[in-house]
């Protein structure tokens, strides 16, 4: 009887061996080797690099070891599960595996956008009564068309449509930013000249990165920070990957891609120079400074009136008093620096950027422990400023700053005249709604979340008065006036930004919306926007501006077309890269094509037209380029893909229409260069005559420059200034002084 727990004992190991045995790999078996059982490879034979080959097993084995290994496998790969598709999505699946349908999965990448945050949107309002606007935001929410055409307040996350079709390649999905980038940015390197294209240090692979402030010379967003798929870096990201009838899916195919693009934007431009890191200048006048101030105003204030020229004029020239000494010496070496970047004809100036040191030598840290206009002021002017000279991330910061320092002081808030007196009554809401035009243009340029305040804010836009006509002791606000003033533009910038806020918030949530809630919301908001422009301010009224005006009229007309090119892209992109033919389209689609086609036409003709017609200066340059190469990518798209197609002659005309304008700003600004080389890169082979010959740009496009822009600061050569004398001149206006030659350090 002693001897039969043994036997049993015995018995059972013998059958676990036994077991274990069966488990065992082929060749572990053949060896009578030790066999892990480890799939797809035991480890032995991946020690030995020998074929591992298992049975088909008729059932799992009941041991701990396996059940804990199980266990391990499941909890990996519902991790997975989790990071591509949202609980939502996999409960979805599930359910269609119970009802024994086959489950499609959804595309992963845009799963990995599932989560969309629920933002209140402003209701459009005219632009005499923006206060009125913002009262209803708070009940109002991204609108939603259905079916039908009608818009509804449904919040655009709630519903999730998935394929019923087997899943293929998203010709789109290359307007996404890749997920397994890192967004992290650092723009203190040694940066390239004011007005080119900023160089970062060369990343892992040896590609040098590109950085500008147009978001839209660069493949990736590495080391970039993140810019989403309605920055023109999607588009160019999309049409640049496509390997020429289609997109490239092969990984490798798609770095060789991204490749080719870098070192093409990484060439320095032919003829263009670095200027030395001493330049000689011996004497600077006071003269000089004047001439940055004046030129500030006169070409940069009237699309950036944040401040009031007049109190700033008096405060310069000492007839009124100052802010605190070390603020007055910030927004005032900022204003210079502004004037020096507008003055200069050349792209390769750095004086605007050794000024603009000065000014951050006075603008610590401890700075934002105080709050006041002055600073706000500051801030606003350097975001602007560090967008110019292709700093953007770093531009978005300062902006950021600038918006939350106004919202603590209560600029958001409509104070009535008899608590405030009218001059600072509209001194608040200019700088309210200069900080709107601002913030909301650089979050749809880089295509991230907006974060301007879209509920509780009631302040009225500025009155539509001649800015000398208001002083510090005005008794009342004068009269407004039927024609173009510096507050025009801010108005009806602002009231554009207050309406279609809900069609950006839409255009960056999940589920995409579809062709016929894209025309309801261009019909209705875009539309009704347009509509409520003053006659003095509209398109065809251009051409009777002022040329202070020109400028700021030109960016109202192509934003809101640009805003068009971004609504209706996706679908144009989708139509340019499909094999069918035009007809298998909804009517919904062909409309929104035709849609994008059309603000692209008219946008490369208004520039084109404008270009040749206006003063041409570093500041007109950077927008010109920027709605120019945007508008172009779409002729560039279709010519690429339906080269064939019966527009085919009137798309290669606007590309080179877009490359007469953009050859011939070179000079003013280096992106111009990088973005011609794109565009020949892309099309070049394709831009033939009617006699099927190419084109010959270097002799086509040769016209120069108009020097109207420059024409009235003659004599004003590129000059360097000694920090501490400069701020000293600024603290004393009343002496003239001269400047001796800069002997610091130029790294920038």
């Amino acid at each position: 009887m002693s001897t039969t727990p043994t036997t049993v004992s015995g018995a059972t190991r013998r059958s676990q061996a036994a077991a274990e045995d069966s488990l065992a790999c082929k060749e572990c078996r053949r060896r009578k080797a030790n066999c892990d059982h480890k799939i797809p490879e035991c480890s032995t034979c991946k020690r030995y690099k020998r074929h591992c080959l298992y049975d088909r097993l008729g059932k799992t084995p009941l041991t701990r070891r396996h059940l804990t290994e199980v266990e391990h496998r499941l909890s990996r790969a519902e991790a997975i599960l989790k990071r591509l598709f949202s609980d939502q999505e996999v409960a979805y699946l599930l359910d269609q595996e119970r009802s024994g349908d086959v489950p499609v999965l959804p595309s992963i990448r845009n799963a990995s956008q599932t989560q969309t945050p629920r933002t209140a949107s402003p209701a459009g309002g005219s632009i005499n009564s923006p206060a009125s606007s913002h009262q209803q935001q708070s009940v109002t929410s991204q609108p939603q068309t259905s079916l039908q055409g009608s818009i509804s307040l449904e919040d655009p996350g709630s519903a999730w449509s998935f394929p019923t079709t087997d899943v293929e390649p998203d010709p789109t999905a290359a307007l996404y930013p890749d997920g397994d980038e890192e967004f992290e940015w650092d723009e203190r390197e040694q940066m390239g000249l004011a007005g080119g294209v900023a160089m970062a240090e060369d990343d892992e692979e040896g590609v040098r990165k590109v950085m500008d402030g147009m978001a839209t010379l660069t493949v990736d967003a590495a080391n970039y920070g993140y810019l989403g798929m309605a920055s023109g870096a999607s588009h160019l990201r999309s049409l640049w990957m496509e390997s020429g009838n289609g997109p490239s899916w092969d990984s490798g195919a798609w770095n060789d891609r991204r490749r080719d693009l870098q070192d093409l934007l990484r060439r320095r431009t032919e003829g263009s120079t670095i200027a030395s890191a001493v330049q000689t200048q011996t004497l600077v006048t006071r003269a000089m400074v004047d001439v940055f101030v004046d030129a500030f105003f006169v070409r940069y204030h009237p699309v950036f009136p944040i401040l009031h020229e007049p109190t700033f004029r008096a405060q310069y020239d000492s007839r009124m008093t100052r802010p605190g000494q070390s603020i007055w010496l910030v927004l005032v070496n900022i204003v210079a620096a502004l004037g020096a970047f507008v003055t200069n004809p050349s792209s390769s100036d750095e004086t605007s950027l050794s000024i603009f040191r000065t000014a951050k030598r006075y603008l610590a840290v401890n700075a934002l422990e105080t709050g006041n206009l002055t600073l706000v002021q500051a801030f606003g002017m350097a975001a602007m400023f560090l967008q110019k000279i292709n700093k953007p991330n770093t531009g978005y910061n300062y902006g950021g700053v600038a918006i939350r320092m106004a919202i603590g002081l209560g600029l958001h808030k409509e104070f009535g005249s008899q608590h405030m007196s009218p001059f600072k009554q509209e001194l608040r809401r200019r700088i309210w709604w200069s900080l709107c035009v601002l913030d909301v243009g650089a979050t749809i340029t880089y295509s991230r979340p907006l974060i301007w305040p879209q509920i509780g804010v009631d302040a009225a836009l500025p009155s539509n008065i001649r800015e000398e006509d208001i002083t510090v002791n005005s008794p009342v606000t004068p009269a407004e006036v039927d024609t173009a003033t510096v507050n025009t533009y801010l108005r009806v910038q602002s009231s554009y930004h207050l309406q279609t806020m809900p069609i950006y918030n839409r255009l960056i949530s999940n589920p995409p919306p579809l062709p016929e809630e894209l025309l309801t919301l261009d019909s209705t908001i875009v539309e009704n926007w347009l509509s409520q422009v003053p006659h003095y301010f509209q398109d065809s009224s251009g051409p009777n501006l002022e040329d202070r005006f020109a400028l700021p009229h030109g960016i109202n007309c192509w934003r809101y077309r640009n805003l068009r090119i971004v609504i209706f892209r996706p679908l144009l992109v989708k139509w340019a890269l499909q094999d069918g033919l035009e007809e298998t389209l909804t009517w919904h689609e062909q409309e929104a094509t035709n849609r994008c086609l059309r603000a692209a036409r008219e946008s490369i003709a208004s520039i084109q037209n404008f270009w040749k017609s206006r003063p041409q200066t570093r500041l007109t340059a950077f927008y010109v380029l920027y709605f120019l190469f945007q508008a172009a990518l779409i002729p560039i798209h279709c010519l690429r893909s339906k080269s064939q197609s019966r527009l085919a002659p009137e798309w290669r005309d606007q590309v080179t229409a877009t490359l007469e304008v953009v050859e011939s700003m070179i000079g003013l600004n280096q992106s111009a260069a990088k973005c011609r080389d794109v565009i020949m890169s892309l099309c070049g082979s394709l831009l033939r005559n009617v006699d099927d010959e190419f084109v010959n740009y270097e002799q086509a496009f040769n016209f120069e420059p108009t020097m109207d822009a420059t024409a009235w600061i003659s004599g004003c050569a590129p000059v360097l200034i000694n920090e501490n004398l400069w701020a000293g001149s600024l603290d004393n206006t009343s002496a003239e002084l001269s400047f001796s030659t800069w002997e610091g350090d130029w790294n920038i």
